[in-house]
C-alpha cells in the first residue's frame, strides 16, 4: 500500500512537472512572439520617420518615389512613397474618368459603379461635406467587392482635388484609366519614365498640371517590416500646407494596416 502511495505521488509530481515545462515553454514561445512583433513595429516605424524626412528635406520634384529597401541598424525595412498626384480623385475626377477606371479593373459594373460614386459626392454636396473622406471608403457601394477594392486601392485618392491625372507619377492603372493607352503601352512608357524625367507626357496623355510633389496633391507613405514570423506595416497620408515661408505636410491619416 505505501509502495502504491509512493507511486501515485511520483506520478502526481511528473504530471506537475510536465505541466509547468509546458506552461513555461508556452509563456516562452508568447514573449519570444512579443518581443519579435516589437521589433518589427519599431523598424516599420523607423521606415516611416525616415520616409517623412526625406520628403521634408529635398526639392519636392525630387522626392524619391516607389518602393525601396531601408538599412536599419536592427534590419532591413521597405518603404513606399505615392504621389497622389498620379491617382484620380474620387471627389473630382469627372464621370468619363471614374468609368474608365473601373473598365481597367476589369469591372462588368463600371457604369454601376460610376453612379454610385456620382450619388455619393451629390449626398455628401447636399449635407456640405467635402465627399469621400478616405479612398477605402469606396469598399462601401454597392457592388463593390474586396478583390476589386485592392485593385483599385492605388490608383484612387481623395487628396489631389484634381479633375486630371499626372502621368508623371501615376502607376499603371490611373495611367491606363486616364490616357486609354493599351497596357502594352503603358507598360512601355512606365518603364521609360525614369529616363525621361519627372514631367514625362505619354503620347495621346490628358495635360497635366505641371506641379512639384509637395506642391500639389501630398504622399502616402508605406512603410513594412519582419522580424521572424512578425509582420508590421504603418501608412501615413501627408497633405502640402504654407509653414513658414515654406511648404510643410500635415498628417491626415495614419494607421497600421
Amino acid at each position: 500500500m505505501a509502495l502504491l502511495y509512493v507511486l501515485w505521488t511520483t506520478a502526481l509530481f511528473a504530471l506537475f512537472a510536465h505541466g509547468f515545462v509546458d506552461a513555461s515553454h508556452t509563456a516562452l514561445q508568447g514573449a519570444r512572439a512579443n518581443q519579435a512583433r516589437a521589433e518589427a513595429q519599431a523598424m516599420a516605424d523607423g521606415a516611416l520617420a525616415l520616409g517623412l524626412l526625406a520628403v521634408l528635406d529635398r526639392d519636392p520634384a525630387r522626392v524619391v518615389l516607389g518602393p525601396r529597401q531601408i538599412d536599419l541598424p536592427s534590419g532591413v525595412a521597405w518603404l513606399s512613397v505615392d504621389d497622389e498626384a498620379g491617382k484620380i480623385d474620387l471627389n473630382h475626377a469627372p464621370p468619363a474618368l471614374l468609368e474608365a477606371l473601373f473598365r481597367a479593373t476589369g469591372s462588368s459594373d463600371a457604369g454601376a459603379l460610376t453612379q454610385a460614386v456620382l450619388a455619393t459626392r451629390a449626398r455628401m454636396a447636399a449635407g456640405n461635406r467635402p465627399g469621400f473622406a478616405f479612398p477605402d471608403t469606396l469598399g462601401q457601394l454597392p457592388g463593390m467587392t474586396p478583390a476589386l477594392m485592392a485593385r483599385l486601392s492605388p490608383a484612387v485618392t481623395t487628396l489631389s482635388r484634381s479633375e486630371v491625372v499626372d502621368p508623371g507619377v501615376a502607376g499603371a492603372l490611373a495611367m491606363a484609366a486616364a490616357t486609354g493607352l493599351s497596357p502594352g503601352a503603358v507598360t512601355a512608357f512606365l518603364a521609360e519614365r525614369p529616363l525621361l524625367g519627372r514631367f514625362a507626357r505619354p503620347p495621346g496623355a490628358a495635360d497635366a498640371a505641371f506641379t512639384g510633389a509637395l506642391t500639389g496633391a501630398g504622399f502616402t507613405l508605406h512603410a513594412a517590416a519582419t522580424r521572424g514570423d512578425a509582420r508590421a506595416s504603418r501608412q501615413l497620408l501627408l497633405r502640402p500646407v504654407p509653414f513658414a515661408g515654406r511648404v510643410g505636410v500635415a498628417v491626415v491619416d495614419w494607421r497600421a494596416p
